[in-house]
């Protein structure tokens, strides 16, 4: 097991509103796949998500992604420099976005019986999960590993957003966040959080800091009022988009 030195404590960041910094390295410094840490932490993320999610619906791949991206968010939100997340991600247009470690992660779950599908389904991105006993186990003990539980603010508002709407409308308003959108409008597959692609990333982060006050609050404020402005976003431009064709008619 990795000892928790280098771990980052998104506590030691100040979190008033006029003292947030949102600039890093981009997360192309984060951990090697291949790294102890960065596999660990994706198992952690996968079984807290999913354990989560389960309680209304039984979650597939691309909520698990998706989740565990906004948790990534919010971490940046709180002050935590992206490459300190653990693992990468990346925009695979349609279904984004998308960590290798994480899904390699969900797979290896599912082979030592930790998880298991809730429904028969050839096709694998359609598989939904649950925890069996043994996960709901293993979740438990990694909860208490101070390398993992500080995770827990970032998974818990990334989830708790999914409360006040639902988890296909996070799922379709997470399409909708700068580098996403611009993936899927150029139909390319890119990282996600470099150094150079996060700027208006930060500008809407910075505005969200701005307008909830103090952010030294519970994050799942942040991170519901952060879904409902994509869902905004997501609203006009389906508007526009009706509007233009229209025009064009």
């Amino acid at each position: 097991m990795a000892s928790d030195a280098g771990v980052p404590d998104p506590e030691t960041q100040s979190l008033d509103a006029d003292e947030l910094a949102f600039s890093d390295e981009g997360i192309e410094a984060t951990l090697s796949p291949a790294d102890p840490e960065s596999d660990i932490a994706a198992i952690f993320d996968a079984l807290f998500l999913i354990s989560r999610l389960a309680q209304h619906n039984f979650p597939a791949r691309i909520d698990i992604h998706t989740f565990a991206y906004l948790a990534c968010l919010m971490s940046i939100y709180s002050g935590q420099p992206a490459n300190e997340w653990g693992y990468s991600f990346s925009a695979v247009p349609p279904t984004l976005p998308y960590s290798p470690t994480l899904d390699g992660a969900i797979d290896r779950l599912v082979e030592t019986d930790y998880l298991k599908t809730s429904k028969s389904t050839d096709v694998t991105n359609l598989a939904e999960f649950e925890l069996t006993p043994e996960g709901e186990r293993e979740l438990g003990f990694f909860s208490t590993l101070s390398l993992l539980s500080r995770r827990l603010q970032f998974l818990d508002a990334s989830t708790s957003a999914a409360v006040f709407t639902s988890s296909a409308a996070v799922v379709n308003s997470l399409a909708n966040e700068p580098q996403l959108a611009a993936a899927t409008h150029l139909n390319s597959s890119r990282q996600l959080l470099t150094e150079s692609s996060t700027a208006r990333l930060y500008d809407e982060f910075e505005a969200l800091s701005q307008a909830i006050g103090k952010t030294d609050v519970n994050l799942i404020l942040p991170a519901s009022m952060y879904v409902s402005y994509l869902q905004s976003v997501m609203r006009a431009t389906a508007e526009e988009a009706t509007g233009e064709a229209v025009e064009n008619a």
